[in-house]
Formats: C-alpha cells, sequence, structure tokens
C-alpha cells in the first residue's frame, strides 16, 4: 500500500511540474508580476518593474503591467527573460497555444521579438513583429506553429525594441497569451454573387452556390466566422446548328459571334442569338449574362443556304427588306417554310408545294427574322428584315 501511495504522489507532482503558467498578466496572484525577470545586454541592466498601467483603455484594462527602460547605451537586442526551471513552467508547443500574443505601449515604431528557450538554452529563435501604433496600448500577435511537436521549453524572452536609440526609452507590456482567456470570436455574414467561382477570405476556391462559413483571424487574433451566402452565376454557351444557322441557346443575354479561324475575331454587326454565316469556316459566339462571360466551342459550317445535300440550287427571297410580305422563290419545290424570331421561338409555318410561295408576316412587329424553306434533299435559309 506504501508503494502504491508513493508511486500516486509521485505521479501526481510530476504532472503538476509539467504545466505553462498563462496568461502571463502581471496582476497580484496572476503569472508574472514576483517571477526572476532577467534583463539584459541594456548597458547596466536596470530591472524590470511591475508598476501601475499608465494608459487603462477597453483594450487594455489591467491594473498593472511591466515596464522596460531601454538605456539609449544598450544593445538594439536588449531584453528580458525568466529564470529557468521556474517561472512560466515546462510545457511544448501545441496547436491550442501555438499563437502568443502580447500588449505593447511604445513610443515609437520597431520590432518586438518573443523567444522560447529550453533547459539547455537551445532555441529554434525569436520571431519579430512590430508595432503600428504608439503612444497606447496595441496587441501583437506572434505564430509559433512551426515549434508544435518540437523542443520543451522552461523560459520565455522578451525583446521589446530591437532598434538603436538616441535617447533612453520607457516601453510597457503586458497580458501575455492573454488571448487564450480573452480572445472572443466575432461574426458577420455577407452576400456574393460571382462568376465561375470565388475566393473566400481564407483562401478557400468556392465553385458552387450555397451556404459556407470560414473563419479567419481578427485584428486581435481570435476566430472571425464569416458566413458567406453565394451564388455562383454560370453561362449558358451551348449553341445549336440548323443547317447554316447558328444560333445560342442562352435566353436574355448579349451576343457577340466570333471567327474562330481568324484568331476568334469578332464579326462587324453580328449582335443577335442568331448568325447565318456568309462563307464556310468555324464560328463561335461569346455570351454575356448578367455580367458572366463565356464564349462557345467552335461550330463548323460546310455548306450554305443554296447549297444542297446532293446538288446544288438556286434560291431568293423578294424583298428583302420588306414589310411582312414577300415571296420565297426556289427552283425545287419546297415543302415547308418556317420563319424564327431572335429568341430562336418559331413565329409562322406554312406548309406549300411550290417553287414560289407568297408569305405575309404584316401581323409581326418590325425587327430580323430567320427564315428556313426546306424539301427532301434540300433547304433554303434566309435572314429577313421586316421595316
Amino acid at each position: 500500500m506504501k508503494i502504491i501511495l508513493l508511486t500516486i504522489s509521485y505521479l501526481f507532482i510530476s504532472v503538476l511540474c509539467f504545466g505553462q503558467n498563462i496568461p502571463i498578466d502581471f496582476e497580484p496572484g496572476g503569472f508574472g508580476d514576483n517571477w526572476t525577470w532577467t534583463v539584459f545586454e541594456n548597458n547596466s541592466n536596470p530591472a524590470l518593474e511591475i508598476v501601475p498601467n499608465p494608459s487603462p483603455s477597453s483594450i487594455n484594462n489591467s491594473s498593472t503591467v511591466a515596464k522596460f527602460r531601454a538605456l539609449m547605451a544598450g544593445m538594439p537586442f536588449a531584453g528580458c527573460e525568466t529564470m529557468h526551471g521556474s517561472d512560466i513552467g515546462t510545457f511544448n508547443i501545441t496547436s491550442a497555444n501555438a499563437i502568443i500574443t502580447i500588449m505593447v505601449y511604445k513610443t515609437k515604431i520597431s520590432d518586438v521579438g518573443i523567444k522560447l528557450v529550453t533547459n539547455s538554452n537551445a532555441s529554434l529563435g525569436e520571431i519579430k513583429v512590430p508595432n503600428t501604433l504608439i503612444n497606447q496600448w496595441e496587441q501583437l500577435t506572434f505564430d509559433f506553429s512551426a515549434h508544435v511537436g518540437g523542443m520543451t521549453y522552461d523560459q520565455i524572452v522578451i525583446f521589446p525594441d530591437f532598434i538603436s536609440r538616441a535617447a533612453d526609452d520607457i516601453i510597457y507590456f503586458d497580458n501575455i497569451w492573454a488571448h487564450d482567456s480573452t480572445c472572443s470570436e466575432t461574426s458577420s455574414s455577407i452576400n456574393v454573387a460571382n462568376c465561375v467561382s470565388y475566393t473566400a477570405p481564407s483562401g478557400d476556391i468556392l465553385v458552387t452556390s450555397g451556404i459556407y462559413q470560414d473563419t479567419i483571424l481578427n485584428s486581435a487574433g481570435c476566430d472571425s466566422i464569416i458566413s458567406i451566402n453565394l451564388t455562383i452565376d454560370t453561362v449558358d454557351n451551348s449553341t445549336n446548328q440548323d443547317g447554316n444557322i447558328l444560333s445560342s441557346n442562352a435566353l436574355l443575354s448579349a451576343y457577340k459571334w466570333l471567327d474562330c479561324d481568324k484568331n476568334y475575331a469578332e464579326i462587324l454587326g453580328e449582335v443577335n442569338q442568331f448568325y447565318t454565316p456568309l462563307v464556310l469556316g468555324n464560328f463561335a459566339v461569346e455570351v454575356t449574362t448578367n455580367g458572366c462571360v463565356d464564349t462557345s466551342d467552335c461550330i463548323n459550317v460546310v455548306s450554305l443556304s443554296v447549297i444542297d445535300f446532293n446538288r446544288d440550287i438556286r434560291g431568293q427571297v423578294y424583298p428583302n427588306p420588306n414589310n411582312g410580305i414577300f415571296t420565297v422563290d426556289s427552283d425545287l419545290t419546297l415543302e415547308n417554310i418556317k420563319v424564327y424570331d431572335l429568341f430562336g421561338q418559331l413565329v409562322f409555318s406554312k406548309k406549300t408545294n411550290n417553287k414560289v410561295t407568297l408569305v405575309d408576316l404584316t401581323n409581326l412587329a418590325n425587327g430580323v427574322y430567320f427564315l428556313k424553306a426546306d424539301n427532301y434533299v434540300a433547304n433554303l435559309s434566309v435572314k429577313i428584315i421586316k421595316q
């Protein structure tokens, strides 16, 4: 029984000895105020003082803080350190304590450094972060993630200034690692509409519409959770080919027809949903929908409207432009005549068994239409202008 009790007691003491004393807040009864801080490379090395907060504010309402007197004759890297084997305790860096924060009150902009040291004085070196404010409290954040799973530390070193001095200076610091107990996460929401994809604040690339949560660090080093209501706008870049009439399947969009054989040069004046090429070749359409732009695959046109599948034919529409009444004249007997508007909607259809057929579109609004007349072996496609 004695052996068991002694073993349990030994384990209990070992657990107590391996632990980290944070946050370092210099408050009576807290951590840091009665530690053995040693000042180095500061000429006469005046002792670190624990003094009343010179400027209590919302960011730092502590009653007491650390005061470091940086002497002009001291080195730029003058600083102070805790005692090995006591004070801060013995600890490893994990994901839970890898972010170290410190509040500083300085009269100039310069680097602040923090270094962690093992019992054998080994270290991975200090990390430096400059302050951006003067004559007021500011919280700086140091990322020690690269130290995770590495050495076992029992000392922390603070370099308040890292700069040559033209005169003695006073620097205050406080609340080291205090984010562990005082950090408050913030939240916000945004509505985003984007083309193709969206890069979230954290760097994640989102490609589908939905509601997402993204997390970044705010100015205090705490989590900022952003709810993103994302709409990814897409463009229908598919096309249809009916003989030599090309059309975009996208509705209520802007169109530019392009000549693929001429390095996608824009075909002047061809800005409608339908396009009837005047020459053989490869053509594509650039579609703009809700501000998003995409281009179709190239469409190969191998025959024009007056070419038969088996033989050459002749056909014409006159007059064109017209007032809605015109004649379709072909050297072959036609069976069907159909007229489409710019949106691809069928607006007129007529059965015929003649080479010459009169068409009446006076009931339609003025504008551009596309006529297709065909039989079993041939077809005729013509752009109609009603005015």
